[in-house]
């Protein structure tokens, strides 16, 4: 009994510190009417080398490719790829995805940066008039 005690409270201790992981939720917008809508959460990872980006969307065509991005930039304002989100297609309405993105979360959170969903439809790149979901995230989001 006596040997079990201090793993106990060696495990004890360790539950005690484990840190809770940060979060930022940025509503997207619905472009076009496309019908399209859902939210980009930026989640703080236990390395803090990356970031999770989470994103969550609705009202989908089932069976279509739709090309995703990080920008950097505003939405009207793009400069530079930042992240692509590969396979960005669902047999269903919605799309529930994660990704690592290669910054720190303080950082990301001070992030010129914007996030697009294009139309494989109308791919009308780097003009509105292509998106189907988008919203400006880190220092320019809400």
């Amino acid at each position: 009994m006596k040997n079990i005690t201090p793993i106990i409270l060696i495990v004890l201790s360790l539950a005690a510190c484990k840190k809770d992981l940060r979060t930022k939720i940025y509503p997207l917008t619905t472009y076009r009417n496309s019908g399209v809508f859902g939210k980009l959460t930026l989640v703080e990872t236990l390395d803090s080398s990356t970031t999770t980006v989470r994103i969550e969307a609705d009202g989908l065509r089932p069976n279509v490719l739709y090309p995703t991005y990080l920008y950097q930039g505003v939405i009207d304002s793009i400069t530079d790829t930042l992240l692509v989100f590969p396979s960005f297609m669902s047999g269903t309405h919605n799309i529930y995805r994660e990704q690592a993105w290669s910054i720190r979360y303080d950082d990301a959170l001070k992030s010129n940066a914007c996030f697009v969903m294009h139309d494989t439809i109308h791919p009308r790149l780097y003009v509105d008039s292509g998106y189907v979901m988008a919203g400006n995230i880190g220092k320019n989001g809400k």
